[in-house]
């Protein structure tokens, strides 16, 4: 078996899946911050994109930029 994480494109883009380890790095990478940070701030105020970047402070919470 393989030790190696392969990170892929979430299926949603509206709400983090914070049990799917290659989810959580990728959108990590994708906000600019830790892991550690990202599931604190889902455990704060749950798992929605829009309501996460609001709460680290990401200026464009708007559902319109293009993720991929």
């Amino acid at each position: 078996m393989s030790s190696e994480i392969k990170i892929k494109i979430p299926v949603k883009f509206d709400t983090i899946n914070s049990n799917d380890l290659s989810e959580l790095i990728w959108w990590s990478a994708h906000l600019g911050v830790g892991p550690e940070k990202l599931l604190s701030a889902i455990d704060h105020i749950g798992n929605s994109v829009q309501e996460v970047r609001k709460h680290i402070g990401l200026r464009n919470t708007e559902g319109n930029q293009k993720l991929r």
